[in-house]
């Protein structure tokens, strides 16, 4: 969504989440080339 050019604010609003928690995604996958959880954040059982 945001790569399509849609805001943040309205993305984060659409999402139900905040726009702080949107930017470290963007910024994560800026410098990782993914968004997945840290390592010991897995929902994995």
């Amino acid at each position: 969504m945001i790569n399509e050019g849609i805001p943040i604010t309205q993305v984060s609003k659409l999402l139900k989440i905040s726009r702080d928690t949107l930017h470290r995604w963007r910024n994560r996958r800026g410098h990782t080339g993914d968004v997945n959880a840290r390592f010991g954040y897995s929902n994995q059982q």
